[in-house]
């Protein structure tokens, strides 16, 4: 990665907010600590509970300590003179009068070109009041000749409806290449490079389509509960939290036409039209489709507590105790076109289950082996693993005979392993920011896709509205998931792989 070469003034509202803390600060701090950030750079911590630039210090340096690496005093001195506070409300006019003098005397004073970043790291709520606020001190046109960016986090609204709307108001003041719309799983190296891995080896090109593939499964399993989100996650359950957003995008990204180049706009077009092309699932059908799961008390494992006991999904802060917000989905989708048409697509997340995983699982057809009709032991499905969480993985499970006498076909597993390289990988929130600066789109989301994935979704949605779920919970944490969800995937004579496929 290159350094970024034009000077800029980042303004983070919601400075005070855990995102800044575990992820943003960290994720600055690195970039400037391997030297990636231009030399005249300043940031603006805008919050109503940080009043001072001492405390933003303070603030920023914890975060960076219990999330980051510090590395040394003389590296962190340094940097924290980059950093600015101004104590503000976000509905308060005036708030944004002085947020102008602050930068007009910040941009004379790094020599920024007039150019503004604004990372609205609060709730989606706010973003409108935000957005507006900028406008009318027009903060959205930068100063001077320079350029402005804003950019937001999921979730892109909480259906097709709000989504639209939030959309519309955001353009009324900010251009769409203005807008940078943060899914933070295409900032992770492993799955920005499966587009690369299918494209750029021509062995798989032939073989990928409905001829070859018989399914694919998308896994994305966390042993994590609702931790301090559960006011969020109350209003958007796995579905909207997981499956519209983080899912989609990986399931595009295998399965979308080769586009005509690498540009961010070619390779969105791909995902648009590939979205328009998944069929819709009928609500009267939706429990033939979807299956939704709760998590109860039990026992997880994970690398901060280890194993331990963990209460269940209606017994978390701030959750309703006769909650019927889904902790995990699985469902089956189908594309109609000519690459794809009858192989389904197996898509699952949970909390609070067994292992952190996340995986695309590709299972080739077995019908073409016909050969060994009249051997014992038939070849088992070729499967290829793409591994993106916890470790980068690539594992082809092929067959083969062994070496010996009365030897039988078994199971050969080529394997990469992410030790074998020596090159860093950046985060994902540095390589997000470092193309936010670079004004690079490719891994952002563009309107009119969050908009497809919304119309994906909604079906399934509206049709859980007619159908009650299952009585919830239904599985017990530190599990795989609920029962059903097994059978639900055994109806097509398929089973769902471990998580962790290679177990």
């Amino acid at each position: 990665m290159k350094k970024v070469e034009e000077p800029f003034i980042l303004v983070i509202f919601g400075v005070s907010g855990d995102l800044t803390k575990r992820k943003i600060a960290p994720s600055l701090y690195n970039l400037f600590a391997e030297g990636y950030l231009p030399e005249n750079f300043a940031v603006v911590g805008f919050s109503r509970r940080i009043a001072t630039r001492a405390s933003l210090h303070a603030w920023i340096e914890r975060g960076i300590e219990n999330y980051g690496d510090l590395r040394s005093q003389e590296l962190w001195n340094s940097f924290k003179e980059h950093l600015y506070s101004i104590q503000a409300d976000l509905y308060d006019k005036d708030s944004f009068r002085r947020l102008r003098e602050l930068l007009i005397e910040l941009n004379d004073q790094w020599n920024c070109n007039g150019n503004l970043i604004f990372y609205l790291a609060t709730a989606p709520s706010h973003f409108p009041t935000i957005v507006e606020n900028l406008g009318e001190y027009n903060l959205n046109k930068g100063l001077d000749h320079g350029w402005a960016r804003l950019v937001i986090e999921k979730p892109f609204g909480l259906d097709l409806e709000s989504a639209i709307t939030l959309n519309k108001k955001i353009r009324r003041f900010f251009a769409e290449e203005q807008i940078f719309r943060i899914d933070h799983y295409l900032g992770k190296e492993s799955v920005r490079n499966l587009l690369i891995f299918r494209l750029a080896n021509t062995m798989f090109r032939p073989i990928w389509n409905r001829r070859y593939i018989d399914h694919i499964q998308i896994t994305v399993a966390e042993t994590i509960g609702v931790d301090k989100r559960a006011e969020y996650f109350e209003q958007t359950g796995a579905l909207r939290d997981m499956v519209q957003s983080h899912l989609l995008q990986i399931l595009a990204l295998i399965t979308m036409e080769p586009p005509t180049s690498l540009h961010s706009d070619a390779i969105r077009d791909r995902k648009v039209e590939l979205f328009r092309s998944i069929k819709r699932i009928d609500p009267a059908k939706v429990n033939e489709y979807t299956v939704r799961g709760q998590y109860d008390a039990g026992r997880v494992v994970t690398p901060k507590s280890g194993d331990h006991v963990v209460v269940g999904y209606r017994s978390e802060n701030g959750v309703d105790p006769k909650s019927n917000v889904e902790t995990y989905v699985a469902l089956k989708l189908e594309i109609a076109n000519d690459r794809w048409d009858g192989v389904p697509i197996y898509l699952r997340t949970g909390k609070r289950l067994r292992k952190r995983v996340g995986e695309v699982v590709i299972q080739f057809r077995t019908e073409l082996f016909g050969t060994f009709r009249d051997r014992e032991v038939l070849p088992e499905p070729n499967l290829l693993i793409i591994r993106f969480q916890p470790e980068r993985k690539i594992i082809l499970k092929v067959n083969w005979e062994p070496p010996g006498i009365d030897s039988e076909m078994e199971r050969l597993i080529l394997e990469s392993h992410e030790s074998e390289s020596t090159r860093k990988e950046p985060r994902a929130y540095e390589r997000l920011l470092l193309d936010i600066m670079r004004n690079k789109s490719k891994l952002f989301i563009r309107q009119d896709e969050v908009e497809e994935c919304w119309r994906v979704i909604m079906p399934i949605l509206e049709g859980w509205k007619r159908h009650p779920p299952p009585k919830f919970p239904n599985y017990e944490a530190g599990t795989d998931g609920p029962k059903i969800a097994d059978e639900f995937i055994e109806r097509d004579g398929r089973k769902w792989y471990p998580l962790g496929a290679d177990e």
